[in-house]
């Protein structure tokens, strides 16, 4: 009841007034309503949708980085199981060294190859193959780690021995490579 009291008497006044100072008035009352649509309504409306729009954009990068690292990831993986050949052989280390000594021509001078491996954590692995190569030129040796070495796919000399007889030497190499799980 009071604020229909109130409400009649601005109207009242509003009367009152001459028809310039109604169009003043009216015109005001317009900017000030026009004012606080802005300032409450679409202000904040467009500054939450440029948000969600950087939100998107930034969200996108971030699946194209993972999707990328997930490809990466992947090819890791089957570069690992994978022997370089499509569709080829699954890919170990024992396979890859005799294959280098034999083209070499050092396979008949390995006088044993012994696999062995060992868990660092649950999610790797640690392989070696322990070589031993009697009677084998500095040449020879050179080339054979040269290619081991070149081979890629992270494997690493473990340990090498060596004792010199003659011109020749008596070797024991160990190549290893981790595998993860």
């Amino acid at each position: 009841m009071w604020i229909s009291r109130s409400l009649s008497a601005l109207q009242d006044k509003f009367l009152a007034l001459s028809n310039r100072e109604q169009i003043i008035v009216t015109l005001g009352a317009s900017a000030i309503a026009l004012l606080l649509l802005l300032q409450l309504v679409f202000i904040p409306t467009h500054d939450r949708l440029n948000r969600l729009q950087r939100s998107i954009k930034t969200r996108e990068r971030d699946l194209i980085e993972l999707n990328s690292i997930v490809s990466q990831y992947k090819s890791l993986e089957t570069g690992k199981v994978e022997n370089g050949k499509p569709g080829g052989e699954p890919f170990t280390l024992f396979s890859v060294l005799e294959r280098f000594a034999t083209e070499s021509g050092l396979m008949e001078k390995i006088e044993y190859m012994r696999p062995g491996s060992m868990q660092l954590d649950p999610a790797r692995d640690e392989k070696w193959v322990e070589i031993k190569l009697g009677r084998v030129t500095l040449k020879e040796f050179t080339e054979y780690l040269g290619k081991i070495q070149s081979f890629g796919r992270g494997i690493y000399i473990k340990r090498l021995s060596a004792r010199k007889e003659g011109e020749y030497l008596n070797l024991i190499l160990q190549p290893g490579v981790l595998v993860a799980k």
